[in-house]
């Protein structure tokens, strides 16, 4: 194993705000992780000889700024204390709603270097139809607020946008909000069947083609920019298609998902309890497979889970999936046989190939930058 490359610590399960398509079932629940499971990640990592010469640690699964700028710092302190010694250089990232955002924490941002993502859906009518507050008012002003602080500051900031019923209504004011409000990178999320949501606005054979006209105009409109704004789904497709021209024969060429690979993602909870694969799969009510959870920090290695049976039974059931999506699909040099929990939250088992999702976020998207490459540069 070449190690961890994205390691998802979960600072708390309660978020502060109530999206109508959020997968999390525990978001309620005001407890907080303890300094002491941060310790145990970086000796267990350590011990497991997990490290690369940079960790990318990610603070999300609830709204990891409903605790305070000053709490973090002994933890992000823990680490470097742990995995410096060790030649391991630490980039901090935070997936946050933005409403919370407050001076301290852009001085938290600043001293740290932290990446920040903001999840924001679009314009006001697009964003507050779905991201609310517990009693029902829509948050757009409040991340605006928070947008504007960061940039008072000097923090660039990334968006996540979930792609709605709403968001393909509009595509030119979509993409122009992004576009003009400091955004340096967009990436889109079609809206999941995960977890706890169990259906999606989007997933409806009656906008299938507004879907692909809302990501043809999309890519239309990044073409025609002078892309300030990266756009990652476009980005990913462009890349994956012309990374190797020489081969000439694209079905020869490979890809791998972290998702898809056991440790290259380790997701941490607030109780140290640790899993694998999608990050999105750790604690959701599966009996079956318990809770997606291989072990505790506390009682066992990373290498070494106390459920090695339950690590087998996943990476089978995941490699089954893979093999199908590579046999099956034209696009697996793309995304590399897909992400595990589309498959199990759409299909009910991993050991299955397409997906709504891969259909509407990775092969609309390629086969809309497909069609441009042979059309502009003529080389497929």
């Amino acid at each position: 194993m070449k190690g961890v490359d994205l390691l998802v610590i979960q600072p708390t399960p309660f978020c502060n705000i109530n999206c109508s398509y959020c997968y999390l079932p525990d978001r309620s629940n005001p407890q907080k992780i303890t300094i002491d499971i941060i310790e145990r990640i970086a000796d267990v990592l350590v011990h497991d000889k997990l490290m690369q010469p940079t960790l990318s640690v990610v603070w999300h699964a609830g709204e990891p700024l409903v605790l305070s700028s000053a709490f973090y710092s002994p933890l992000f302190q823990a680490l470097e204390s742990k995995l410096a010694p060790e030649g391991v250089s630490i980039q901090h990232s935070i997936q946050t709603n933005g409403t919370l955002i407050s001076q301290q924490w852009c001085d938290l941002i600043n001293q740290y270097g932290i990446k920040t993502g903001i999840s924001i859906d679009g314009p006001r009518e697009v964003h507050d139809a779905y991201r609310r507050t517990r009693n029902g008012k829509g948050t757009f002003d409040q991340v605006m607020e928070g947008l504007s602080l960061l940039a008072s500051n000097g923090i660039g900031y990334h968006g996540i946008a979930v792609v709605t019923e709403k968001s393909i209504d509009d595509p030119d004011a979509f993409f122009d909000f992004f576009y003009t409000n400091g955004f340096y990178h967009l990436g889109l999320n079609i809206e999941e069947v995960e977890g706890t949501h169990k259906q999606s606005t989007v997933f409806s054979a009656g906008l299938h083609e507004k879907v692909i006209a809302f990501y043809s105009r999309l890519f239309q409109l990044y073409m025609e920019s002078d892309k300030h704004m990266r756009i990652r789904e476009f980005d990913m497709c462009i890349q994956a298609i012309t990374r190797d021209l020489d081969l000439l024969d694209i079905t020869k060429l490979t890809t791998q998902s972290h998702q898809n690979k056991a440790f290259a993602i380790l997701s941490v909870d607030y109780r140290g309890n640790f899993s694998t694969f999608s990050p999105e799969l750790i604690g959701q009510a599966e009996p079956k497979y318990n809770n997606f959870i291989l072990g505790n920090i506390f009682t066992s290695d990373f290498l070494n889970p106390e459920r090695g049976d339950l690590l087998r039974l996943l990476s089978r059931e995941i490699n089954q999936g893979i093999r199908k999506c590579k046999k099956e699909c034209d696009f697996f040099s793309v995304c590399g046989g897909g992400a595990p929990a589309n498959k199990y939250f759409e299909n009910g088992t991993f050991n299955s190939s397409e997906t709504n999702y891969c259909k509407y976020n990775i092969k609309i998207p390629a086969e809309i930058v497909l069609s441009y490459l042979e059309k502009t540069l003529q080389i497929i």
